[in-house]
């Protein structure tokens, strides 16, 4: 693994395994399911959204109306976070690998298998935060690394965070 690669890893339960790879490179968008994005204010703070399972990055599910994975990022900030892109860069994803086929939500078919991927963006904004429109939104809000790093308990997309920040600031 080269220095400027960075990956995390991990098990959803008994059937799926995940790793995390900090790339430009996209994966085969086939295979691609949702997209997320570490959503950074001008003072580079994290805008990040509250749900019933707790803090985690803006992202989700790529719908049919969606022309691309950056489209897909993008109307996730805006409806989750309340945040609008200026810039949107592709800086990683997720490989998900499964032993059995995993079924999407709401009964509808399944996930590619064994193999899906979810793609990771860093974007910036100069523009104030509006409120959030996603059903599933309790709140949102920006937070600095430092609270992120206090939280307890922890931030499960820290480390993704991380790396978002950490592509943001090496393209400055």
């Amino acid at each position: 693994m080269s220095s400027k690669e960075s990956r995390h890893a991990g098990n959803w339960g008994e059937t799926m395994s995940w790793e995390f790879r900090a790339s430009a490179e996209l994966p085969p968008t086939e295979l691609c399911t949702g997209a997320f994005c570490v959503a950074i204010t001008g003072d580079e703070k994290i805008v990040l959204m509250e749900a019933k399972r707790g803090w985690g990055l803006l992202g989700g599910h790529k719908e049919d109306d969606d022309a691309t994975l950056a489209a897909t990022a993008i109307r996730e900030a805006q409806e989750e976070g309340g945040f609008t892109p200026d810039d949107l860069n592709l800086f990683g994803h997720l490989r998900i690998t499964s032993t059995e086929p995993a079924p999407r939500p709401g009964g509808v078919g399944s996930y590619p298998f064994p193999e899906s991927y979810l793609v990771y963006y860093w974007a910036i904004t100069s523009q104030p935060l509006a409120e959030p429109t996603g059903e599933e939104v309790l709140s949102s809000r920006a937070f600095s690394l430092e609270e992120l790093r206090a939280q307890n308990p922890p931030i499960r997309d820290l480390p993704i965070i991380e790396a978002g920040l950490q592509a943001y600031r090496a393209a400055q």
